[in-house]
């Protein structure tokens, strides 16, 4: 299976399936003693290869071996890493805004997910191995000045959005794995063990040993959820580089939803009725609008108090998909409840039970937002890593998420940026906030930043 066939599927999560993982003890522990319910895992492979000419077949025995590996801030507090986000000035909202416009064009009416932070973390990984006008394309999508502020950027964000303290995981992790026959950067390997938390690997490209070497680092930090597709992983024996950056989130409700009041419904999907269970409350809750849409949060633990799941629905002849190209709702996106038209209102909240996942090739994303070198192997520079004069360039830059749902579990989410106005208020003090049609959502951590942002078009 090559790269870009990883992660064609997600199988159904299970307490089997987690309590078999290889997960370190700690994340275990936690998730026995909170009775995990729902999980977000994301992945993103970004595979390099030889372009126009192939090396030798040097013949070379299998051994794969840890050049550097990453030391994770577990004796941190979470909190403390958020204070130090929160008294940056970290701002990565340019960056998720241009991705966000680009990524959902053309979805036509399936069920598209991205992680924002996956993918900027991806790409500060990129941006460091490479060099000259290769990594200036790169840093001028990431809307940074130079590789110093990069680097402040991606420590700062990773650190930010890290946590594994038993009321949210949110684990964040990155590896590089290299081709044993070619010398690389100590310096460069050392940088992104330290910076971007990512650990180094050296292996036969291609065998079965380094294949497995990979898929179990890969099922460690997904914490099992995408075992079915991570099993299937083969590198290719001409892969010179394959960065892998993962997201592990999970979270239960702050007020779960009652199991006696889900009941059958039909959501209307863009070309058919599904059946399917949605999950009803009703309650005091903040309301949000504009023209063209509508949202609400709902919260998750009160110990992290910008955490929740914010659920947008486009109004009536507006698709979701739209919303993305909208500069209001996008402001919205990224605005974390910092908006003028609000309400406090009794809320009649429905939304159906929903396992979507998505599986997208981003390479002609990142290369309609201006990114072209890293993919041409007559004009790349990865001189930054190997100082061996090889026709490198990006193949594929794989991304897949899976975001499920149910009455005591989600991922959360909350925004940051600014408010509109110009918009009629609602005449009611109570709403019906019914998610039967095609709606966004969008999770991030407590410091605001997007972790992922999705729409459903399909709820099964």
């Amino acid at each position: 299976m090559k790269p870009e066939d990883i992660l064609d599927a997600i199988g159904e999560t299970d307490d089997s399936i987690i309590e078999s993982s290889d997960l370190p003890p700690k994340a275990t522990m936690h998730r026995k003693k909170t009775a995990w319910i729902s999980a977000i895992a994301a992945m993103l492979v970004l595979s390099l290869v030889l372009g126009s000419f192939l090396l030798p077949d040097k013949q070379t025995p299998f051994s794969a071996y840890a050049l550097a590996e990453a030391e994770y801030p577990n004796g941190i507090p979470s909190q403390e890493l958020r204070k130090e986000f929160r008294q940056s000035d970290i701002d990565i909202n340019s960056f998720i805004k241009k991705t966000l416009e680009v990524f959902f064009q053309n979805s036509q009416n399936e069920n598209r997910i991205i992680s924002p932070l996956n993918l900027f973390m991806a790409l500060s990984m990129l941006a460091e191995i490479t060099e000259g006008e290769t990594r200036a394309e790169i840093l001028d999508l990431l809307d940074v000045d130079n590789i110093e502020t990069l680097r402040k950027q991606a420590s700062t964000s990773w650190r930010g959005n890290y946590s594994d303290d038993g009321v949210i995981t949110s684990v964040l992790a990155s590896s590089v794995w290299l081709r044993n026959d070619i010398s690389y950067q100590e310096e460069t390997i050392k940088r992104l063990a330290d910076i971007y938390y990512a650990s180094s690997f050296s292996g036969e490209m291609g065998s079965n040993n380094y294949n497995e070497m990979l898929q179990d680092w890969l099922n460690k930090e997904t914490g099992g959820l995408l075992n079915d597709s991570i099993s299937n992983i083969e590198t290719d024996p001409n892969t010179v580089i394959l960065l892998a950056t993962t997201v592990l989130f999970q979270a239960k409700w702050g007020n779960e939803f009652s199991k006696s009041e889900t009941a059958k419904g039909v959501f209307y999907a863009p070309n058919q009725e599904i059946k399917c269970d949605f999950m009803n409350e009703s309650g005091y809750d903040t309301y949000y609008w504009s023209e063209t849409f509508s949202a609400i949060k709902k919260e998750l633990s009160a110990e992290y108090a910008n955490c929740g799941m914010w659920f947008i629905l486009p109004d009536e002849g507006v698709q979701a998909e739209e919303l993305f190209s909208n500069e209001n709702a996008l402001q919205f996106i990224l605005s974390n409840g910092d908006w003028e038209n609000n309400k406090y209102l009794k809320v009649n909240f429905s939304v159906p039970k929903f396992d979507v996942s998505s599986d997208i090739d981003l390479k002609k994303t990142i290369q309609n937002l201006g990114v072209n070198l890293a993919f041409n192997s007559r004009e790349s520079d990865f001189s930054a890593l190997t100082k061996e004069t090889l026709p490198i360039e990006v193949s594929s830059i794989d991304h897949n998420v899976r975001v499920t749902i149910d009455e005591e579990g989600c991922t959360a989410a909350a925004m940051t940026t600014v408010p509109t106005a110009g918009c009629p208020a609602p005449l009611d003090e109570e709403v019906d906030f019914v998610l039967d049609r095609p709606f966004l959502f969008v999770i991030t951590s407590d410091v605001g930043l997007p972790l992922f942002v999705g729409t459903v078009n399909q709820p099964q």
